[in-house]
């Protein structure tokens, strides 16, 4: 278990099909796949009858039935917006809408914002945005290994740079002119304090370990699996990721 808030621990526990990695030292600064954890910034977590994240002290979290991440409610200047996933059928990230109802539940009243076209491992392979006749493509991705390698849109072709966790902290545009430093990349241990600075826009939100980050809520999802309510004992986030 870790040494951090022990109601954490609790609530940190995935179901064994889920597809978290255990690691042997639950010390080491791998997150279970996508949960949102306890960070600096955020107060007490709360969870539901089932044991699954409620609010982690800044969002607030609804669940499916399936266990899946359905809705979150991020504040904003004293209020909130609120934000609804869709999944396939394997669980697969396919859509990130705008509720058009004022409460964090899992129904469909939603305006698409981001559709997602995905390969077979789950990869998001291309992003659409937009909603109506609002709708535009954005980028497409390349993957090799399982780890994003290319990333294609409106400014070019854009290569990734990633450290020994598949985290991006480099991006990178190749021409027949040479190389060019997109932007760089930096966050602390469980992705905290994340951003990038540089003289190209970010071409894709792919970054913590390879995951896919939500900027309005501040989430990684993991690639090919929806978010779950429960992780495994040995998966637990801690306070000190240093082993």
């Amino acid at each position: 278990m870790s040494e951090g808030n022990p109601a954490v621990d609790g609530l940190l526990r995935r179901d064994a099909d889920s597809g978290a990695r255990a690691e042997p030292d639950s010390r080491r600064a791998a997150l279970p796949d996508g949960l949102p954890q306890e960070r600096s910034d955020q107060g007490t977590a709360t969870t539901d009858g089932d044991g699954r994240l409620t609010s982690d002290g800044k969002n607030k979290y609804a669940w499916e039935a399936q266990g899946w991440l359905c809705a979150v409610a991020a504040p904003s200047g004293g209020a909130y917006d609120y934000y609804q996933y869709v999944y396939d059928a394997t669980g697969g990230l396919i859509t990130i809408a705008n509720r058009t109802v004022a409460n964090n539940q899992c129904d469909l009243n939603i305006n698409p914002a981001k559709d997602f076209v995905l390969d077979q491992q789950g990869h998001q392979v291309a992003e659409v945005d937009g909603y109506g006749t609002g709708r535009a493509w954005e980028h497409s991705n390349v993957f090799a290994n399982g780890e994003l390698l290319a990333t294609y849109d409106a400014n070019g072709t854009h290569f990734a740079f990633g450290d020994w966790l598949g985290t991006k902290r480099l991006q990178a545009t190749v021409t027949t002119a040479g190389v060019s430093v997109d932007e760089s990349c930096w966050n602390l241990p469980f992705n905290d304090s994340f951003g990038c600075s540089g003289s190209v826009a970010d071409a894709t939100e792919h970054h913590y370990t390879g995951k896919m980050r939500d900027n309005n809520t501040g989430l990684d999802h993991p690639i090919g699996a929806a978010i779950h309510g429960t992780v495994d004992v040995k998966g637990a986030a801690t306070r000190n990721p240093c082993p």
